[in-house]
């Protein structure tokens, strides 16, 4: 079953993890799932109401959810969305397996990055850093940025023109990569220029990127 919902979504801090709650019902073993909710004002609502103080945290996209979900440990193996706290059972919009939410409803992207992400169009193609690989070989690093702001800093301080373009999400990064791949090999993050020179703290191939962190199919975990 495929359910979708708008991010952010979120979370109640509390000890040194998140709310889950626990079906009465269902003991042997008890199972516990992760509150999870639509709406900050729901979550508030539930806050009050099992007298939880603090704050609830949002998740703002996929990469987020995926991650908190991957890092959670048993007895934690659901996630309850919208749980409604006056219930003395598990009563949510929707209950379901983390592992099954992992495979089917929500990819964990490796990307070694958070979307979007950005990269310069100018009119003879993309901005990029002309360079040599460890091995001696030329390369062209394509310039690529994790906010706009950093985008912009580097034309002005490069004093280029060219026109500032969004990447919202792992396909389309990987669809870029594979048109930029004929001439160029690889991608520099977050370059800047310092006295004249144009550098990257990090150069990673497009190979790489495509082939480790920005697969398709990773053992049939991905749906579309």
């Amino acid at each position: 079953m495929t359910r979708h919902w708008e991010y952010p979504v979120y979370v109640i801090p509390l000890g040194g993890g998140f709310v889950s709650i626990v079906d009465p019902n269902n003991m042997d073993p008890p199972v516990h799932a992760l509150a999870v909710f639509s709406q900050e004002t729901t979550a508030r609502q539930f806050m009050g109401t099992c007298e939880i103080t603090g704050t609830p945290r949002p998740l703002d996209n996929a990469y987020q959810f995926g991650w908190l979900l991957q890092s959670l440990q048993a007895p934690v193996t659901q996630v309850a969305f919208d749980p409604d706290p006056h219930q003395q059972q598990v009563t949510a919009a929707w209950l379901v397996a983390v592992e099954e939410l992992l495979k089917h409803d929500l990819v964990v992207d490796r990307s070694p990055w958070k979307y979007p992400v950005f990269v310069i169009s100018q009119p003879t193609g993309f901005a990029s850093i002309e360079g040599q690989a460890s091995d001696g070989e030329d390369l062209t690093a394509v310039c690529l940025f994790t906010t706009q702001d950093k985008a912009m800093a580097y034309l002005d301080d490069a004093l280029q023109v060219g026109e500032i373009q969004q990447l919202d999400d792992r396909h389309t990064v990987r669809e870029f990569l594979r048109m930029i791949s004929t001439g160029a090999t690889a991608i520099a993050l977050n370059p800047v220029v310092r006295e004249g020179r144009h550098t990257a703290e990090y150069c990673v191939s497009i190979r790489t990127l495509i082939d480790k962190y920005l697969v398709e199919d990773d053992d049939g975990l991905e749906t579309e």
